[in-house]
Parts: structure tokens; sequence; C-alpha cells
């Protein structure tokens, strides 16, 4: 994925499943440690979440968010980050 200025976001849902999936160029997330930004061919990274807001930027520069509520993990890996999570909910609507 060298060059790509995309990639591959899915957020699942304990309850609900898949909630989100998209290409997007941009997503932030509420690492325990602080605020983490992934960005199209980043390193490979898995990371415990803790509550707060995701932003993501899709690839059509829209933008997005989402609030974790209660803890989760991400992991990133050849162009596609996962988002796994107790309960998330859709701060669009």
């Amino acid at each position: 994925m060298e060059g790509t200025q995309f990639f591959e976001v899915s957020i699942v849902d304990q309850v609900r499943g898949q909630c989100f999936s998209d290409t997007v160029t941009q997503c932030t997330l509420p690492a325990v440690n602080g605020s983490i930004s992934v960005y199209p061919n980043h390193a490979d990274l898995t990371t415990l979440l803790r509550e707060g807001p995701i932003s993501i930027t899709l690839s059509n520069s829209e933008l997005r968010s989402f609030v974790l509520n209660g803890s989760g993990i991400a992991g990133i890996s050849k162009g596609k980050l996962k988002i796994l999570t107790n309960s998330v909910v859709d701060d669009n609507s």
C-alpha cells in the first residue's frame, strides 16, 4: 500500500456488530495514553482505547464523528484499521 492516499477503517461494536466501514484519509482515536492520528501508510500498530471521540475524514473530505463508550482496541495492518469496542455512538445524527 506504499504511496496510497487512503486506507480502510471499520468499527465493530460488541452488541451491534459492524457500525462503520469506509475508505478514509485520516482517523483520530482516543488511545489510553493520549489521542493518536492514523494516516495512510501508517506503521502497523495495536493499541488500547479509552472512552472518547473518534474523528474520521472520509476520502471525499466528509467528516464523521463517533463517541467510544467504555474501552476498546484498535489495530492497523496492511492499510486497514479495525476498531473493536464495547459500545460506540454515531455522533453524526
